[in-house]
C-alpha cells in the first residue's frame, strides 16, 4: 500500500477475504486471543484502505466475539489457565494483551465504539499492574490479580507503548504515559530485537511517537527527555545484581573465602521443574556439600554452610540440564565468580553489569555473544575508569539454533575486539561489561580468563 504496487493490495484483498469468511465462522475464541486479534486488527486497515462495508462487518463480527469473552470481573483480560503460574490459576501473557490491545487500539480509532476504549482502559490497567519499574519490563505471564508471576521480560515494549499512549490521551491518564516513557527509553537504548519483534516495532513506533506527540502537545510541561549515558547510570544503580546462570553444562561458581566460616545463599529461578544436584567441593576436590534439590516448583532457595581459611577457593557446582537460572547472594563471607563455559548462557534481562580482571601485561582481547534463537544482544565494555572502550551487537535470526555449541552456531557470535592502554596493564585490572539481551545469551572471552563476578573485586 506504501509503495502502490497492484500485486501487494491484490495479495492483501486475497487474504482479506479469507479474513471476512473467518470472522463469521468464528463462534468463539479459538485457541489464543492473539488469533482473532490480528485478524482484527488486518480487517481494520482493509477497511481504512478500501471503504468496502464488508472489512467493516467483518471487524464488528470480531469485535463483539472478543468483547463477548472479556471477563471485566476478572481483570478483563481473556484469563486463561496458565501452568507456569500454578494449576490452578488463571492469568495471562503481556504480549498477548498487547497484540489484543493493538487490535482494539484501531477498531476504536476507526469506529469510535466506546466500548472498545473501555476494554483498552482494563487492558492498560493490567500492564501498568504487570510492569517492573525496577527491570523496567513486563511480568512475561501474571495472574489476572497479580499475585502470581512468572519472569520478567523487556521486548514487549512495542507491543504495547502505544497501546498505552493512546488511551492515555483518550483517558487523561498520566500512569500509562509513565510506563510508556521507561518503555520507550528502554527501547532506544536495548534497540527493537529481531524477526517478529523487530516487525512490530516497525509498525507500532510511529504510532507509539506520535500519540507521545499528541500529549505533550496537550501538556506542554510534560515533554519526553532521554540521555543515554545518565540513564543507564540511573538504570543499573536501581539494580539489584545478579549472576542469572544457566548451561546444559553444570553451572560452576568459584568462591573466595573472606572469612573461616559462613554461608552461601543459593537460588534458582525454574524455567522447567526438574531435579537439580549441588555440590560445594574445596581446591582438592572434597564434597564438603551436596544435596540434590527437588523437582517441586516451591524448593528453590539453598542455604549453604561453609568452613575453611581466609582466601581458600571453593567450588559450587549445579547440574540441571538448562533448565533454570541460578544465583548467589552477595556477601561479606566470601566472593563469588562464575565460569563462562562453552554453553553458559546468561538469562534474558534488560540490562546488567558484570566484572571480570584483564591480566597485567594484556595487550587485546576479544568479548564474544550469542543470542539464542530469534535473540537481540549488545555490550559495552568499560575500562578500569568506566570510560567507554568498546561496543558491540548482535542478532540470531535462526528458528533451529539454540545453543552455542549447535552446527549452525558460529556464524551468530559476535566477536568485540578490545585493545588496552600500556598504563591500564601494569597491572591486573577489573573492568566492566554493561550487557543486555531480550533473550538468554551466551558470553565468553578470548585472551583473557572466563570469569565474571557481579561485583568489583
Amino acid at each position: 500500500m506504501l509503495t502502490g504496487e497492484a500485486r501487494c493490495m491484490d495479495s492483501a484483498l486475497l487474504c482479506g477475504e479469507q479474513l471476512y469468511r473467518q470472522s463469521y465462522m468464528q463462534g468463539k475464541m479459538a485457541g489464543a486471543p492473539r488469533v482473532t486479534a490480528w485478524m482484527l486488527t488486518a480487517l481494520c486497515a482493509l477497511y481504512e484502505n478500501t471503504c468496502d462495508p464488508q472489512y467493516m462487518t467483518g471487524a464488528h463480527n470480531l469485535f463483539e466475539l472478543q468483547y463477548r469473552e472479556q471477563d471485566f470481573k476478572h481483570g478483563g483480560v481473556w484469563a486463561r489457565r496458565k501452568p507456569r503460574l500454578g494449576n490452578d490459576k488463571k492469568g495471562q501473557t503481556t504480549f498477548m494483551l498487547g497484540v489484543i490491545g493493538i487490535s482494539h487500539l484501531e477498531y476504536h480509532r476507526l469506529f469510535g465504539d466506546p466500548r472498545a476504549l473501555k476494554s483498552l482502559e482494563y487492558i492498560c490497567n493490567w500492564l501498568v499492574g504487570n510492569f517492573d519499574p525496577k527491570e523496567v519490563g513486563y511480568y512475561y505471564d501474571a495472574e489476572w490479580n497479580h499475585k502470581a508471576k512468572t519472569f520478567i521480560i523487556c521486548f514487549v515494549g512495542p507491543y504495547t507503548g502505544s497501546v498505552l499512549m493512546y488511551t492515555a490521551n483518550k483517558t487523561g491518564s498520566k500512569k500509562y504515559v509513565e510506563v510508556a516513557d521507561q518503555l520507550l527509553k528502554m527501547q532506544l537504548s536495548r534497540g527493537f530485537g529481531v524477526k517478529k519483534d523487530m516487525s512490530i516495532s516497525m509498525l507500532q513506533l510511529n504510532e507509539w511517537l506520535g500519540f507521545r506527540k499528541e500529549w505533550q502537545q496537550a501538556h506542554p510541561a510534560d515533554k519526553f527527555t532521554f540521555d543515554l549515558d545518565n540513564w543507564y547510570n540511573e538504570y543499573l544503580a536501581r539494580q539489584t545484581p545478579a549472576f542469572h546462570s544457566r548451561s546444559k553444562e553444570p553451572v560452576e561458581f568459584r568462591l573466595t573465602l573472606k572469612k573461616d566460616s559462613g554461608k552461601i545463599h543459593l537460588s534458582r529461578t525454574q524455567l522447567n521443574i526438574r531435579e537439580a544436584d549441588i555440590r560445594l567441593t574445596d581446591a582438592k576436590g572434597k564434597v564438603l556439600y551436596e544435596r540434590k534439590a527437588k523437582k517441586d516448583k516451591t524448593d528453590n532457595t539453598f542455604v549453604i554452610p561453609f568452613k575453611g581459611r581466609k582466601g581458600d577457593q571453593l567450588t559450587l557446582k549445579v547440574s540441571d540440564n538448562d533448565n533454570g537460572f541460578w544465583d548467589i547472594a552477595i556477601s561479606d563471607d566470601f566472593f563469588a565468580e562464575a565460569k563462562l563455559t562453552p554453553l553458559y548462557m546468561l538469562r534474558r534481562t534488560n540490562l546488567r553489569r558484570y566484572f571480570f580482571k584483564v591480566p597485567a601485561g594484556t595487550k587485546n582481547f576479544t568479548v564474544k555473544l550469542f543470542p539464542r534463537n530469534g535473540g537481540f544482544v549488545n555490550a559495552l565494555i568499560r575500562r578500569p575508569d568506566g570510560t567507554a572502550a568498546a561496543y558491540g551487537e548482535g542478532c540470531n535470526y535462526s528458528v533451529s539454533t539454540k545453543l552455542p555449541t549447535d552446527k549452525d552456531a558460529a556464524r551468530w557470535w559476535t566477536r568485540i575486539p578490545v585493545k588496552t592502554k600500556p598504563a591500564e596493564v601494569q597491572k591486573d585490572t577489573i573492568w566492566s561489561i554493561d550487557y543486555g539481551t531480550c533473550i538468554d545469551a551466551g558470553l565468553a572471552f578470548e585472551g583473557i580468563p572466563g570469569w565474571i563476578s557481579i561485583v568489583r573485586q
